[in-house]
């Protein structure tokens, strides 16, 4: 997951600089072409960033879900454990 969040922020490092450059080459004559290959890897990029957004937040959802049922299953190791001792004194 750390990965991905890496990833997440190189990607918007990436998209300010190519907005950056975009600005640049708006003053050039020369733009056409090469404004146009940008924009489209702008939004190349946008709609990756926008999906590995959505994918660190299912997974952090997943992560919270198994995190909840591994307490539970704890929790109920405790009862039958603290049962089982009771039963053992019992005996005795």
């Amino acid at each position: 997951m750390e990965n991905l969040k890496d990833l997440e922020r190189r990607i918007k490092v990436a998209l300010d600089r190519i907005s950056e450059g975009l600005e640049h080459y708006g003053r050039s004559q020369d733009v056409g072409a090469a404004e146009k290959a940008m924009q489209a890897e702008i939004n190349s990029l946008s709609e990756q960033n926008a999906k590995l957004s959505a994918l660190l937040a299912e997974l952090e959802q997943e992560k919270k879900t198994e995190a909840e049922e591994l307490q539970s299953l704890y929790d109920q190791l405790a009862q039958v454990l603290n049962n089982s001792d009771q039963s053992f004194e019992e005996k005795e």
